[in-house]
Formats: C-alpha cells, sequence, structure tokens
C-alpha cells in the first residue's frame, strides 16, 4: 500500500508529527514500513531556475539553428547562453536554468552544467515547458508574461507544479482490509496519537461529500442477478461533465503514487479509491445500452475486450457488469473498452458496489488481471462506505468537472450484510494480553479505530465493528485491537525473569524425532508437501464421498481447495518430480496431518472434523544402489512391511501385531497392521492407475502409520530389564506343506499359542511353490528359536514341545511335514 503523508494531513488535526514519529507509529500499530522516499514532482523544486530577459540575439555561423544570446536575470551580470529554440528573440521574458538545476530531457531528469557549444561558453539554458516539467510541448522556448520580474525565482512564479510529498510503501498482510485506504491509515495513526500525546486533543476529519438531490431524473436502472457475487450495487448519473485535463493537485496526488492520470473523471475514481479505499467504475451514460446495469456472471466461453485492449475469453463464474445487450465490464477488476469515459463524454454513471471477495480473487488469477481494484476487493472492502464514496466522488466530479446530479441514489441490495457484534470482558482481555488497560482507555481505543459501544455492563464491553475490518470477529481479536494501539510496551513482565535455558522438546516430539532417526538411517529422505489439495484428484478415483472433503471457503485457486483427506498423493508428486530427474531409488518419509469431516452437521469443531497426525512412506526402485559386490534387488511389498514393522515393534514392545487384508482404493494387495483391535498402519502396492494418473511408470509401495495411537501406546510400554539368559537357545527346523491359502501369520499365531513360554521367534527362511507338489499347495521351511530361562532344555522336552506344534499345525490348519 503507497502512503501519502500529504493526504493523510487532511484526515487529523492537528499533523504536528515528523517522520520518525509516524515510522514508529506505523510499525507499532502492525503497518510494516518496507521502504520511505521523498516524492518531487519538479526535482529540485526549480531551485537555481530564475526568471530573465533576453536583451540580445545572435546567430551562430555554420549552423541553422544556435544562438548567442545575452540574457539578463537580476542581480549579477548578464549571461551568455547558446539556444537552440526557433522562437527565440530580445525583449522575451523566460525561465533560465542555471547550472546545477535540474531539466527534463527525455524520460528523465538531468543536473544541468556549464558547457562549450560551438567554443561559446553558456552558462545555463533557456527552457521549454516539457524541459521544466510544467508539460509537453517543446514547439520552442517558454515565453512568459511582461509583468513578471526579472531575477524572480521560478519557484515562485510556477509554485502551483512545485509539489513534495513523502511516500510510505507499507506491507500490508492480506487481513488488513481496513488499511488499504489512506482514511483506514489515518484512523490507526489517530488512535495512537491519542495514546502517545492525550493533551493535543487531536481531531478526525472526514473528506467532505455532497448529497444526492438531483435536479433532473435520467432513466437508469439496476438489477442484480447473482446476489451472492454482488450482495450490494449503487449508482448516480451525473449530467454535463467537462472532460478534460486533471487539476494540478490530482495529478500530483497519482503521480506520487505511480498512477497514470487519464482525464478529470477517471482520475477522481482513482483518487476516492486511494483517499477511502472504495473502488468506483465510471461509465460513459450514452453507451449504457437500454440504460440498463445488469450484475451477472458471463456465459462460459463468451469473448471481452477489456481496456488494455487484450481480449479474453470468459468463464462462467467472472462476474460481469452489463448493459441490456452486452458486457461493459468485469466486475471490481477492469473495465471493456468501450464503456469508458473519454473527452467527448458528457453524462456519467458512477458505479459503487460491493462484489464478493471470492468472485474477484478466483477471476483476477484466471485472467492475470492484478488492479489496485482487485487488489482491495480480494481483500475485502467496506459494506458500510459504499453509499459514502459515491457521494464523495460526486462532490469530486461537480467541483472538478461541474455536471448537474440527475438521478436519485440508486441502491439495489441483494443481499444483506451486518456487522459483527462482539461481546467481550475486559478483565479477561487484560489478563491474556498481561496488560492493565484501564476500562475507559479501552473504550476510548475502540471509538477512535470507529468501534461503536453499544452495551456496558460492569468489565463486559459489546461494541459494533466496523466493517471495514474484515478480520475483527471474536474477543482475540479485539484484543489484538487494544494492544495495537495501546502499545505492546504496556506489557507487563516481572521484574525477575527466571527463564530456563534449556532447550525443551516434548515427548510427542522426541518420539517422532527419533522415529526420523531411525528412518533416515535406513535410507529414507524427509519431505513436506502442501496441505492444500485439489478435490478433483480424488474425485477422479471416486473413493471419498463428497462430504467427507474438507473444503476451503475462499480457496486461491481449484488446484488447492481442499485439505488432503491423504499424504498419499502429495508423496506421489514428489516421487514424479524425482523420477522425471533421473533418481530411480527413492525412499520417502512425512509426518503431516490428514482432515476429512465426521459429521458436518455438529457444532463442536472436535465433533465434525477428524485431523490425524500420519506417517506416511514411499519407496520405489531399489534398496541399493548398483554395486559391483552386491546385487541389488528391486523393492518389493515385504521390503516396505519389514521396515513397517521394525518401527511398530520398536515402541510397543510385548504386544502382538496382527495382519488382515483390507481393501483400499488407491492400493492392491494392502493389508491392515493391528494390535488389540487398534489400526496402526496400512500397507500395500499402488494402483497402476494411480501412479498413470501421476505419470510414475514403476511400482511404487506405500505405507501409512497411526502417529497418535503409537504415541499412546508407546507411552503406555513400561520398559522392563532383565538379565540376560544364561542358558543355551535352541533351534529347530521344519519343512511343511500346506495350502496357498495359508499365510506365515497363521503359522506364528499356533505355535506362539502352543508354547508360549518357551517360543522366542520363529522365521521363514524357504518358500517353494515349483514343481513336484500337489495343486494348491506351497512349501515353508521356517526355524523355531527355543529359549528356557531356569535351566538347560533336554532332548525329551524340546521332542515334545515339537510334536504339540506339529500336532497343532496339522489339526488347526491342515499342515504336514514334508517328507
Amino acid at each position: 500500500m503507497i502512503v501519502s503523508v500529504e493526504l493523510l494531513k487532511k484526515f487529523i488535526n492537528p499533523w504536528n508529527i515528523n517522520n520518525d514519529i509516524l515510522y514508529d507509529i506505523l510499525n507499532s500499530v502492525g503497518l510494516e514500513v518496507e521502504q520511505i522516499t521523498e516524492y518531487e514532482s519538479i526535482p529540485g523544486q526549480m531551485d537555481n531556475m530564475v526568471i530573465g530577459e533576453v536583451i540580445q540575439v545572435e546567430k551562430i555561423e555554420g549552423t541553422d539553428h544556435l544562438h548567442k544570446t545575452l540574457v539578463n536575470i537580476g542581480n549579477v551580470s548578464p549571461l551568455t547562453i547558446v539556444c537552440g529554440a526557433p522562437n527565440v528573440a530580445e525583449g522575451q521574458k523566460v525561465v533560465v536554468a542555471l547550472p546545477g538545476s535540474y531539466v527534463h530531457f527525455g524520460n528523465e531528469w538531468v543536473k544541468l552544467k556549464k558547457s562549450k557549444i560551438r567554443g561559446i561558453e553558456s552558462n545555463g539554458m533557456i527552457c521549454a515547458e516539457d524541459e521544466l516539467g510544467i508539460g509537453s510541448s517543446h514547439a520552442g522556448i517558454l515565453v512568459l508574461s511582461n509583468d513578471i520580474m526579472v531575477g524572480e525565482k521560478a519557484s515562485v512564479v510556477f509554485k502551483d507544479y512545485i509539489y513534495k510529498d513523502t511516500i510510505y510503501q507499507i506491507g500490508l498482510t492480506p487481513n488488513r482490509a481496513d488499511a488499504t485506504s489512506h482514511l483506514g491509515i489515518a484512523r490507526d495513526i489517530y488512535a495512537a496519537l491519542n495514546q502517545r500525546f492525550p493533551q493535543i486533543g487531536y481531531k478526525f476529519l472526514l473528506p467532505e461529500i455532497v448529497d444526492i438531490n438531483p435536479t433532473r431524473q435520467l432513466p437508469i436502472s439496476i438489477k442484480i442477478d447473482n446476489t451472492e457475487a454482488c450482495p450490494k450495487y449503487c449508482g448516480v448519473v451525473i449530467d454535463n461533465v467537462s472532460v478534460k485535463e486533471s487539476p494540478l493537485w490530482l495529478k500530483n496526488y497519482l503521480n506520487a503514487w505511480g498512477m497514470k492520470s487519464i482525464n478529470n473523471i477517471v482520475d477522481i475514481s482513482q483518487y476516492v479509491m486511494m483517499e477511502i479505499g472504495q473502488p468506483l467504475h465510471i461509465f460513459d451514460y450514452d453507451k449504457i445500452k437500454g440504460h440498463q446495469v445488469i450484475v451477472k456472471t458471463a456465459n462460459e466461453g463468451m469473448k471481452f475486450k477489456f481496456l488494455d485492449g487484450v481480449e479474453r475469453v470468459l468463464s462462467n463464474e467472472d462476474l460481469m457488469i452489463c448493459n441490456a445487450e452486452e458486457p461493459m465490464c468485469m466486475a471490481g477488476i477492469m473495465g471493456g473498452i468501450d464503456s469508458g469515459v473519454t473527452e467527448n463524454t458528457k453524462t456519467v454513471f458512477i458505479e459503487s458496489a460491493f462484489f464478493n471477495p471470492s468472485y474477484i480473487r478466483k477471476s483476477a488469477r484466471r485472467h492475470n488481471l492484478h488492479t489496485e481494484a482487485a487488489y482491495r476487493y480480494e481483500r475485502g472492502a467496506d459494506y458500510s462506505i459504499i453509499v459514502f464514496a459515491l457521494q464523495r466522488a460526486a462532490k469530486l466530479i461537480q467541483d472538478i468537472a461541474g455536471g448537474d446530479l440527475s438521478s436519485n441514489m440508486i441502491e439495489v441490495i441483494g443481499k444483506d450484510i451486518y456487522p459483527d457484534i462482539i461481546t467481550f470482558n475486559l478483565d479477561k482481555t487484560n489478563k491474556f494480553l498481561g496488560t492493565a488497560i484501564a476500562k475507559e482507555n479501552a473504550k476510548k481505543i475502540l471509538l477512535d479505530l470507529n468501534f461503536n459501544l453499544l452495551d456496558e455492563n460492569e468489565n463486559n464491553l459489546t461494541v459494533k465493528v466496523p466493517m471495514a475490518k474484515v478480520d475483527v470477529k471474536q474477543p482475540v481479536d479485539i484484543a489484538e485491537e487494544l494492544i495495537r494501539i495501546a502499545g505492546f510496551d504496556k506489557i507487563n513482565s516481572p521484574k525477575r525473569v527466571d527463564y530456563s535455558i534449556n532447550s525443551y522438546k516434548s515427548s510427542y516430539h522426541n518420539f517422532t524425532y527419533n522415529i526420523s532417526l531411525k528412518l533416515k538411517a535406513e535410507g529414507f529422505t524427509e519431505i513436506m508437501n502442501n496441505s492444500l489439495e485439489s478435490e478433483n484428484d480424488y474425485k477422479h478415483f471416486n473413493i471419498l464421498s463428497e462430504d467427507k472433503y474438507v473444503k476451503v471457503l475462499n480457496p486461491i485457486s481449484r488446484e488447492l481447495n481442499i485439505l488432503r483427506p491423504s499424504l498419499l498423493f502429495g508423496g506421489l508428486r514428489s516421487l514424479a518430480y524425482n523420477l522425471n530427474r533421473q533418481q530411480k531409488n527413492l525412499l520417502f518419509f512425512e509426518f503431516a496431518k490428514v482432515y476429512q469431516i465426521k459429521n458436518e452437521q455438529a457444532q463442536d469443531v472436535k465433533e465434525k472434523f477428524i485431523e490425524t497426525n500420519q506417517l506416511a512412506l514411499w519407496m520405489t526402485g531399489s534398496l541399493f544402489a548398483e554395486n559391483w559386490k552386491y546385487k541389488s534387488n528391486t523393492i518389493d511389498l515385504f521390503d516396505i512391511k519389514s521396515i513397517v514393522e521394525n518401527l511398530l515393534y520398536q515402541h510397543i514392545k510385548n504386544k502382538q501385531l496382527d495382519y488382515k487384508e483390507k481393501e483400499n482404493g488407491f492400493l492392491v494387495n494392502s493389508f491392515e497392521i493391528t494390535t488389540e483391535n487398534i489400526s496402526l498402519s496400512t500397507i500395500g502396492e499402488v494402483r497402476d492407475e494411480v501412479l498413470k494418473y501421476f505419470d510414475i511408470d514403476e511400482p511404487v509401495f506405500y505405507a501409512e502409520i497411526n502417529v497418535e495411537k503409537l504415541y499412546d501406546l508407546a507411552t503406555q510400554t513400561t520398559i522392563k530389564y532383565i538379565e540376560p539368559n544364561k542358558f543355551p537357545i535352541v533351534r529347530r527346523d521344519l519343512s511343511l506343506l500346506l495350502s496357498s491359502d495359508v499365510t506365515f501369520h497363521n503359522i506364528k499365531d499356533v505355535i506362539y499359542k502352543v508354547a508360549p513360554k518357551y517360543v522366542k521367534e520363529v522365521n521363514l527362511f524357504d518358500v517353494y511353490d515349483g514343481a513336484n507338489l500337489p495343486a494348491g499347495k506351497i512349501s515353508y521351511a521356517i526355524s523355531i528359536i527355543f529359549e528356557k530361562k531356569q535351566s538347560t532344555f533336554t532332548d525329551e522336552e524340546i521332542d515334545n514341545i515339537m510334536k504339540k506344534i506339529i500336532d497343532a499345525l496339522n489339526t488347526q490348519l491342515g499342515i504336514v511335514l514334508r517328507g
């Protein structure tokens, strides 16, 4: 936001502060100053320029246009100046730029020096109006009236052309819609000044407006077809205006703000927007066909030529201001090339409206049209200032361009928007802030910021929030307003500071940190993806129902319109990015949250939404890079399963993991790992159609772990220290013939249940499903490790246990020993 100190002065009386105080106030109230520049309409302000009289003119031989002149500038000897203007003549009063002054050449200002031209020393320059910066003519030198005194300073003669201002560049955060105008920034300054210098008695001044009392009635009607996109639209007609060049004071403001002066009517709309924050659009009334203004969305694919001369294809989500036959303007962004004000315009229609920020934001990004008007509308304009802005513009137009009010104030409301009402307790607010703001002072601050006090009951205050402050919605926002203005130095701090300097990490943070260290040791790389994703990506696979998505109310684009319901897609994008850059062996992990709607009708946020911390793993390629000694095997489902199992066993010792198949729309061969009916992880291979959607040609294996549940179980696990076993372990191997539908997990369950006291470990070390086996059969070779802590096993004991195991496997699973 560009801020003019000269315009700020019009809002606050008296203005008795310097730039150091202003800089400090702006930063303290949350308006960060990014840059300060001194603006001069004419660099040097015509210093070293005086009025002279040409007393002698001689043509320089050998040239077509150069003349040697002698110019009287008053209190010094006449100066010799070489001049190339065709109209220079004796007796003329002219402007003389002396060495050291700035003159305008082409597109830049140049500091003038003494020079020699054709061997003649030139001690200055007789200037044309464009060289002075007061006009555009370069036909010849500027000849002045004879009644101007020789030796008079040019800065006195042309004082109306000289404008000096201090320009502040303010970095606004998106929530500060109230500070997109000089009016809003001046309110903050005014409130802060009353806190710092209460004895001064500052007054806040609003710009002058005119009551809309028409002298005649020209026909005009307004209709809003899309009331969601345009809740309110106002307009007024002014006849007999004179479109011409803007007055100097108006052009000076626009130039200081970096805006181009067009004509007095268009410039007024720009000025009002910068002054009070309400964008306006002014139409040539005679170009409004049927004298009807219709606010509606465009037809998909319609073409429209904008004011910048570019024809763009419109979307059915673009809000347009139309006449009876065709669009005239894209609402809140840019006008059309055929409906604007020109030098031939005699009657104008002024628009002042409130447009839905979401519509403006989307259209501005869709068409890459980032105008000053869009900048304000997409943050949220002030619904309450629409009529005031119209009255202000009408006042300026009548003052500058003449004209007669020729219609009533036409105010069409499609949807009422009401200011927020907030009740807050000052004691709680002070406790929250660590301050002791007195009630009367709190009231003073809020009134200075244009809040209305509705009710006061002991320390409970009820206020109506100004509609420019779109970010103030709850008591904590009131606290922010108070501390911004009162000053952060009002926060009490203990006299004795006694804070530990030891670094602190929560147990949950340590938990996830240790997991990340383990994964990095396994060769994984941690990634971080955007929590916003596209709803269309998930709809493509038709996995989640519509009511499960947590949608963003005002998304910045269609590609980022929901909170992610899964971590899978973000990781796949990261894989695709790296695979496209010839990185083939990829192991990724990410700690992040996923979001879904639990009960859309619930009022309580905790009942309405599910927000879960998850750990996701992605594996593709090979575990190891190519090596002359070791063969690198392609990653498969068992590799990612072993990684997950190791993580789980590390944190939930002494608990049995259960495995069961679980259908997943994004995965094949997927299964779930649980313990005590608590779901901990889902593992599988990403489906081919999902990989194709992300342009991935390699197999990808994916696992997600519910970190919250794992952490809860881990904190319940008691670590016990036991003496190492003094007695030797015993290993026995079995070669089994079993049905192909029996899993190794089934076998482990049976073995552990037969001898839970002695079985330490069961491993599968070979699988055979080739020739010489009955149909539907498979062969497993397993090892069983036995451990006894009181004494050494005898052969008889081991034989008895093995017999029980073989019998149980046969009885329960139909497994026999392979001969």
